[in-house]
């Protein structure tokens, strides 16, 4: 049986669910792209920490510092430019004698794309941070 009104009811429909696919597409955009900003850190930060391992005792621990800082920028890349911050800390030497090792940590805030997901979680940037420990090779 129809009845004879029903003309707008498709219309009425889609725009009680658009909000919903909107705030659905939005979470899944920001959470790949977050995703990925982590990632590239937890990347970056391990490459900064194999160089460092390796070349530890080439030259002072300032030299190795910028170029771990030096790695985790040029390795980062595909974090956004704009609000990306990357800190690294150096943590000193452990020296035990027998397992002597480098600690390299990142920390960098990945900003949201879209306005939806920030507006919902009340901030437009996400703080990711990766931290590696890699064995000094002599």
């Amino acid at each position: 049986m129809r009845w004879k009104n029903e003309k707008g009811q498709s219309i009425v429909e889609f725009a009680i669910i658009l909000p919903i696919l909107i705030l659905l597409l939005s979470a899944i955009i920001d959470f790949g792209w977050l995703y990925n900003g982590v990632i590239a850190t937890n990347n970056a930060v391990r490459e900064a920490a194999r160089y460092t391992s390796i070349h530890i005792y080439d030259s002072s621990i300032d030299d190795d510092l910028a170029a771990a800082r030096a790695i985790v920028l040029a390795e980062a890349v595909q974090l956004p430019a704009d609000g990306t911050t990357v800190t690294l800390t150096f943590v000193d030497v452990d020296t035990d004698g027998i397992n002597e090792s480098v600690k390299i940590s990142a920390e960098a805030s990945v900003d949201l794309l879209t306005g939806v997901t920030s507006t919902l979680l009340g901030r437009s940037s996400i703080n990711v941070s990766a931290s590696s420990i890699m064995k000094i090779e002599n």
